[in-house]
């Protein structure tokens, strides 16, 4: 078991992780628990960073933020982690916090641009310095127009402004060039929503069929269901998301996709229960 653990362990940590990745994640950290159980196992820098990835993926930011300070603790030059920080800050809404991340790693290593530009644009997109963000977003995508993290960023962006079909292209390109970008998938089983439901419900399908369970998947499902007035598998996916997180009750509660079923009285329940 030491031995599949170290393995994992070196698997994880050499790359850039995706929730693809999270199925392994898991497994990691359940060989964790058991090292420390059995072995008395003390953990590294490494091992912090893998599992504030694993609590990021699964939106407890705070949690996740706990492990990326323990790393910094360790190693304050841990490039990855500012990057992690600031997309923790993001979803935290805690904007210039995220920009202050993004600029500290610029700080530490120059060369660590490709890793955090891509974020920066995000977090300006997200305070809302568009023009910014894109040319950010076009400056990465002139040097590599096969970044499929960038394309799918400015899919985002072009969502947000309402160019739907814009949005469409690049995020299909990204999917061509990576077809299993959970992320990428996410975002174009949310972008199909005003498309086409169904194919919304596909892709969230296609993303549960590869093991990884996300409260997202199963809300962006939902919204699907409801929106083709399909109560009782809007509710049952509604549910499932709930379970995985509790924000997505939240996120409901003023969601124009549930229009159809928010005077009834079940959706109610679901929502305040």
């Amino acid at each position: 078991m030491n031995e599949k653990f170290e393995d994992l362990k070196f698997e994880l940590s050499s790359r850039i992780l995706y929730l693809n990745d999270l199925p392994k994640i898991n497994e990691f950290c359940d060989l964790l628990n058991k090292m420390i159980i059995d072995f008395d196992y003390k953990l590294d820098e490494l091992d912090y960073f893998i599992l504030a990835i694993k609590y990021y993926y699964t939106m407890e930011w705070t949690t996740s933020l706990m492990f990326v300070n323990k790393v910094l603790e360790i190693n304050p030059k841990f490039i990855r982690c500012y990057n992690l920080k600031a997309l923790i800050y993001l979803h935290l809404k805690h904007y210039q916090e995220a920009l202050n991340c993004i600029e500290e790693g610029l700080d530490i290593e120059d060369d660590a641009k490709r890793i955090l530009l891509p974020n920066k644009a995000a977090i300006l997109s997200e305070m809302g310095f568009y023009n910014e963000a894109i040319e950010i977003y076009n400056s990465i995508l002139e040097e590599n127009p096969n970044d499929f993290y960038s394309l799918t960023g400015k899919s985002i962006l072009l969502y947000k402004l309402g160019k739907i079909n814009e949005a469409k292209e690049f995020v299909d390109k990204a999917l061509e060039i990576n077809p299993d970008y959970i992320s990428g998938l996410l975002h174009k089983a949310r972008l199909m929503l005003k498309i086409d439901p169904n194919e919304s419900i596909r892709i969230c399908d296609e993303i549960i069929k590869k093991n990884i369970n996300l409260g997202e998947t199963y809300y962006i499902k939902s919204c699907a269901y409801a929106l083709l007035k399909d109560k009782k598998n809007a509710l049952f996916n509604l549910k499932k998301a709930i379970e995985t997180n509790i924000e997505f009750k939240f996120l409901a509660m003023d969601d124009r996709d549930f229009e159809y079923i928010k005077d009834d009285e079940e959706f109610y329940l679901t929502i305040h229960s």
